[in-house]
């Protein structure tokens, strides 16, 4: 798919006041190929890989040219000179069911690769009567990553009437953005896991119990950011 996108912005106390900055007018063009294949087995399995890529423009809150006062010691500032976020993504999957014994299952795994991906920067400095002061203005900081990978299955302890449901899944993502000069990669690794069981005791009653616990992990590269896990 082919797109063109005009954006036009105007900054001013008021409607009929003088702008405070001149206009911020950008266009931005996007091809976005994609891609589906699937495929069915004979023994009751199925996959399906789908590809894409498309570019994302920068919002207005990044581009408009002005400065947002958040407190006394911390401001936002946008910025006219971005540019797109470009990024494949990647589907891929498979699923497996038997009709003998009604056992089904399915893994699967989607990522999304960022190029010129838009993070916010942090300038710190120090300012006379107020303090430190915590800058913060987006730029296109490179790549950044987003993997999930996923397993769901349905299995028949006792047939038609107690099934054993597990699923679970994988996550991680990593971006980067500067603090002053330096630069902060920030890697996330999540894991959950998901069991259950599906009691059914009669045709007009049926039991799901279930339950899920998650750990985070997140690393920064900067020695003086702490590491952080949540349980």
């Amino acid at each position: 798919a082919w797109s063109r996108l005009e954006l036009d912005g105007r900054y001013s106390l008021d409607q009929d006041e003088p702008l405070l900055t001149d206009p911020l007018k950008k266009t931005y063009y996007s091809l976005g190929p994609k891609a589906t294949l699937s495929y069915e087995f004979s023994n009751g399995m199925w996959t399906q890989f789908e590809y894409g890529y498309g570019l994302e423009e920068p919002s207005f809150d990044q581009l408009k040219p002005v400065t947002i006062m958040n407190s006394q010691n911390s401001l936002t500032m946008g910025n006219p000179d971005l540019e797109p976020e470009g990024s494949h993504e990647i589907n891929a999957n498979l699923f497996y069911r038997n009709p003998a014994n009604f056992a089904s299952m399915s893994i699967g795994c989607w990522g999304t690769f960022t190029d010129n991906a838009i993070s916010y920067n942090r300038i710190i400095s120090w300012v006379d009567s107020v303090g430190y002061v915590n800058i913060y203005k987006p730029f296109n900081n490179g790549a950044s990553t987003r993997i999930n990978a996923w397993l769901w299955s349905d299995i028949p302890l006792i047939r038609t009437k107690l099934n054993l449901r597990l699923s679970g899944n994988y996550y991680i993502t990593k971006s980067g953005s500067y603090i002053n000069e330096d630069l902060n990669t920030t890697t996330s690794n999540s894991y959950t896991l998901r069991p259950g069981f599906k009691i059914t005791p009669g045709q007009k009653l049926i039991i799901e119990l279930s339950g899920s616990g998650t750990y985070t992990k997140t690393n920064f590269t900067l020695g003086y950011v702490s590491s952080q896990e949540i349980y």
